[in-house]
């Protein structure tokens, strides 16, 4: 019994071994020198509409607000009421928790387009136009959509984390903010 330990002991030591040495192999391998980052990607006109569409992308999603979005904001009231899975926020059932996907979806949806809306508005002001009233409207556009999106999470979900600049770490992720 005693030899079977050590053998199993020394192979669980060099299979932990063999798994963290590899790491720098893996972090290399990774990086593809053919693929475009965030911080590279927003030094263009084009790429810089692109931005702002795909603002656009997240908010009219069925599931932003689409049936689960707009369920939500009426989910309050007494027309919200019937058996299927968009009216089932509004019945406050026992079954109902914070993973419910009718209630995950939008919020985690403007919460990307609020970050999106962040990073855009960081980004215009380094990118040349020809056109300074199309930059100044896609930078507008961007700060309503911010808006927009920290309006209908405090509407819906009232203590919010607000999302004043794109986060680039962990740390940079704010803790709720009061409603006032």
């Amino acid at each position: 019994m005693k030899k079977y330990s050590k053998l199993f002991g020394a192979a669980l030591v060099m299979s932990c071994l063999a798994l963290t040495s590899c790491d720098s192999v893996f972090d290399d391998l990774a990086k593809n020198p053919n693929q475009q980052d965030v911080t590279s990607f927003y030094t263009t006109q084009e790429n810089v509409n692109k931005g702002i569409l795909g603002i656009y992308s997240y908010i009219t999603t069925p599931r932003a607000m689409g049936a689960s979005g707009i369920r939500l904001l009426v989910n309050r009231g007494d027309e919200e009421s019937d058996n299927t899975d968009y009216g089932v926020p509004g019945q406050y059932c026992a079954t109902l928790n914070a993973s419910w996907y009718t209630i995950v979806q939008p919020y985690s949806l403007f919460y990307t387009a609020a970050s999106q809306a962040c990073q855009m508005i960081e980004s215009i002001p380094q990118v040349e136009f020809t056109n300074t009233e199309l930059k100044n409207a896609y930078l507008g556009e961007a700060y309503f959509w911010r808006a927009f999106a920290h309006w209908y999470l405090f509407i819906n979900f009232r203590n919010i984390p607000l999302v004043k600049e794109f986060p680039k770490t962990a740390k940079d992720y704010k803790p709720q903010a009061t409603p006032e």
